[in-house]
């Protein structure tokens, strides 16, 4: 930067004449030494002013203004304290300095067990991106880059999740503000909202499952049973995301097996959650767990070879297809368990404040996104208002006749 260009003592001292002791600061910072030992300061000016920090205490702001005019930064100045003074907790310019690679890394920093997820195609296509730049538009140009590379919706549409959920975290660290979220249009949501399994159709995928059947280990060795049914039933009764029900572990378990305590944290919400396991299509579960030792290393349910071994059921119960040479599948998936889950609830008569506590829903909106409509759905709402109006037309005939 030629240092002409750059502003005077005295250009500096008059623009800070006009800030009163606490309202800011502007000018240039030093950011280290020359080679020769002399002071170094930065190429543009810096404004600083106080802002409270997401705990509630009070700390200095410098900002760049990426300017040298000092009446250009001064109006910044302004601009900023009033955007704090309106209440929002991120200035554009903090944010700007945040990269996609930051988004991740702050993300797997607290949900360590995602450190693993498939991050390539993101990484490949928003690598050093700043997350201000990615924008509605530069979601659907990846939806449009992934689709070319013959990748199907429903697969962009969890990667996309993932990502969806690094903003999130930065929001909830105040690293973002809301406005500073893109808007994730999702490929083919109307798939990822469920599809109902009626529960005479769920019971003809329950008996195509393996039964405790022994299995080969790999090169001959020790044998294994696997038994889904407990796994899948509980799912299917309790609406429980599949990511969660495999990571129920035995201290999680109450020791007559009915109640599961979840830890904050634990389900996407990030709030507590109790499962009962009670009624009679839970039953069978809670006798099988009763007969299981408790090995606190190992997770309640066991879900060997789950995927595969539930596209083959759902393909011989008439709900699906399965191809076992390129493992391909078609019809319902394992998700469309907590979609059934949730329309059972609701069908059967429980209060929606309940549903929403035990399927870990945050908002009734997240759980319409569940409560899906068939035609079925339509003519039993329609047969049952029917059957009121009639009723009550008849109650008033026989009034008037008397």
């Amino acid at each position: 930067m030629d240092n002409a260009l750059r502003a005077t003592k005295e250009q500096l001292e008059a623009v800070n004449k006009r800030l009163q002791k606490g309202e800011g600061w502007i000018g240039y910072r030093n950011i280290g030494k020359n080679p020769d030992g002399s002071k170094k300061y930065s190429p543009f000016l810096y404004y600083a002013f106080y802002k409270l920090n997401s705990d509630g205490k009070k700390h200095q702001a410098f900002v760049n203004a990426e300017t040298n005019d000092p009446e250009e930064a001064y109006n910044q100045l302004l601009d900023a304290r009033g955007k704090v003074e309106r209440g929002i907790t991120v200035l554009p310019t903090e944010a700007a300095r945040i990269t996609y690679e930051d988004l991740k890394q702050k993300y797997i920093d607290v949900n360590p067990e995602r450190k693993n997820a498939k991050w390539k195609p993101l990484d490949d296509f928003f690598g050093n991106v700043k997350a201000t730049q990615i924008i509605a538009d530069t979601l659907q140009r990846y939806i449009t880059h992934r689709r070319k590379q013959g990748i199907q919706d429903p697969t962009i549409r969890r990667e996309l999740v993932v990502l969806r959920a690094t903003y999130n975290r930065a929001v909830e660290d105040k690293e973002l503000s809301h406005d500073q979220m893109p808007y994730f249009r999702m490929p083919d949501d109307s798939e990822a909202a469920g599809t109902y399994i009626p529960p005479e159709k769920f019971e003809k995928v329950l008996e195509s499952l393996p039964d405790g059947t022994e299995r080969v280990g790999k090169n001959g060795g020790p044998r294994s049973k696997t038994n889904l049914h407990p796994f899948f039933t509980f799912m299917y009764a309790t609406g429980c995301r599949l990511t969660a029900a495999r990571k129920i572990m035995w201290h999680h378990i109450s020791q007559d097996c009915t109640v599961i305590t979840l830890p904050p944290g634990f389900a996407k919400n990030r709030r507590p959650l109790t499962i009962a396991l009670a009624g009679p299509f839970l039953e069978p579960v809670v006798k099988e767990l009763r007969k299981m030792f408790r090995d606190e290393s190992k997770p309640v349910f066991d879900s060997t070879n789950y995927r595969p071994e539930w596209n083959k059921a759902c393909a011989k119960a008439g709900i699906g297809t399965w191809d076992p040479e390129t493992r391909t599948r078609t019809g319902v998936r394992i998700h469309d368990c907590r979609c059934s889950g949730a329309i059972n609830l609701l069908e059967s008569g429980v209060d929606e404040g309940l549903v929403l506590k035990i399927g870990g829903w945050k908002t009734r909106a997240m759980l319409d996104r569940y409560n899906v409509t068939s035609v079925e759905r339509l003519k039993a709402a329609m047969e049952k208002s029917g059957k009121y109006i009639t009723d009550r037309m008849k109650v008033a005939g026989n009034g008037q006749s008397r």
